[in-house]
């Protein structure tokens, strides 16, 4: 095997440095997993200290390894630049957004001291604190009301890999009283308008109350803790409520136009690039390149306060970055 080329990449001056492996004869270039946001999160290494990577991506040739470090390195400069919601910002987003989640609760009987989980239904109410609504047949409810500690793990909207992101939140989950549960049922069939069994005679309101923790995971090597006061006082994105039909029209009829920004913006050329989601300041994309998957932020050309302001946003940015492609044919 020829020689190895190592480049050391650092993504901006709050993260850890990135190592490239280049062989000129069977080259391997490690995928970053850029996007997630750095606003306060601890950045993970291995039990080594090093960052761990994969091989991949294999050249034909030193001159093609160059240039892919070289797309590499547009790709970490732009990522460093883009506008991010702040870690709590997200968090809030992820948990207001999304509307399953795995409730974790401390097993009864023989089972005692076991954690029990499976996926529940939840709402949000406006401070961010999660409401169930139980059943007795189920173990939750009954565990709830031995021991109300528990906690709720929630995906991000469109999850599908590792390099996606998750909230984890640990608190205390109570029965709601009489005088709130009106309340709390209307906030849940807002979001669950079809869940008719919320009526029956075995089911009761829960909500978590007290949070002791917030878990954030961006993605590969980068997750850390919210505090939840942060988490509490965090408002979600308003613009992401438009990540479903936005995205799912530019991903079904625009692919190309994708593709194109993110060469124009960031840098790099890619195989596919299909729009996840979008808050005021960008839009999160997933991209294959040479059959690796990873993830590039794109952002706007100003903040966006509308659905409105979306489209005209993306649509300024596909011409321009048509019209640069054009430039150099």
């Amino acid at each position: 095997m020829s020689t190895v080329v190592v480049k050391s990449l650092r993504r901006n001056s709050t993260q850890h440095w990135r190592t490239w492996a280049l062989v000129s004869t069977s080259s391997f270039c490690s995928i970053p997993s850029p996007g997630f946001p750095s606003n306060g999160i601890r950045h993970n290494k291995s039990s080594s200290g090093k960052n761990s990577s994969k091989p991949s991506l294999i050249m034909s040739s030193s001159t093609d390894a160059d240039r892919v470090a070289s797309e590499y390195e547009s790709l970490q400069a732009y990522q460093a630049t883009v506008e991010k919601l702040s870690a709590p910002e997200m968090a809030r987003t992820i948990v207001q957004n999304s509307m399953f989640g795995v409730l974790s609760t401390n097993s009864r009987g023989a089972l005692s001291g076991y954690p029990s989980g499976s996926v529940a239904e939840y709402a949000c109410d406006a401070s961010g604190y999660p409401i169930f609504c139980l059943s007795s047949l189920g173990s939750h409810k009954g565990d709830l009301l031995e021991n109300p500690k528990c906690s709720l793990t929630i995906l991000k909207t469109g999850f599908q890999g590792m390099q996606d992101a998750r909230v984890n939140i640990v608190g205390s989950a109570v029965e709601v009283g009489p005088d709130a549960a009106e309340h709390a049922r209307a906030i849940y069939l807002e979001k669950h308008p079809n869940s008719f069994w919320v009526d029956f005679g075995d089911f009761s309101w829960f909500t978590l109350n007290s949070i002791e923790n917030v878990r954030l995971v961006g993605g590969f090597g980068m997750a850390g803790s919210v505090s939840p006061a942060s988490y509490l006082s965090a408002s979600p994105d308003d613009i992401s409520q438009f990540s479903g039909p936005v995205c799912g029209h530019m991903n079904a009829d625009h692919g190309d136009a994708s593709i194109a920004m993110v060469k124009h913006y960031a840098g790099i050329s890619v195989d596919t690039a299909s729009m996840m989601s979008l808050d005021r300041y960008g839009i999160d994309m997933k991209c294959v390149k040479d059959g690796e998957v990873f993830n590039c932020r794109l952002g706007f050309p100003t903040v966006v306060q509308d659905r409105k302001q979306i489209k005209e946003a993306i649509v300024a940015m596909t011409k321009e970055a048509a019209a640069a492609a054009a430039s150099k044919e």
